[in-house]
């Protein structure tokens, strides 16, 4: 995640901050008690603060779920643009 936030902001989908290196957090969108997976979809950076203060929570799909395919599309599209995403991508992906 910190190679992309090296190459274009990525704005936060609770808050719309712009994350940084010092303070991001990977959430589970849908908790962890719902769904026990670490599947790439249900996986969403957002800040340490935030993280640790939606818990188990689940939020608004209607409010937050587009934020989030969206963010997930600008990942998906970096992988394309930028060869040292798409090696860090195939990476992960053979560790699946």
């Amino acid at each position: 995640m910190k190679l992309i936030l090296s190459l274009e902001p990525v704005h936060e989908i609770y808050s719309g901050q712009i994350l940084t290196e010092n303070d991001i957090s990977i959430d589970h969108f849908v908790p962890w008690s719902y769904v026990a997976h670490d599947e790439m979809w249900n996986l969403n950076p957002t800040t340490k603060s935030i993280n640790s203060s939606k818990r188990n929570n689940l939020l608004d799909w209607d409010e937050y779920f587009e934020k989030l395919a969206q963010q997930e599309f600008q990942s998906y599209r970096l992988i394309w643009k930028y060869d040292a995403v798409h090696k860090e991508f195939e990476k992960l992906k053979r560790n699946i």
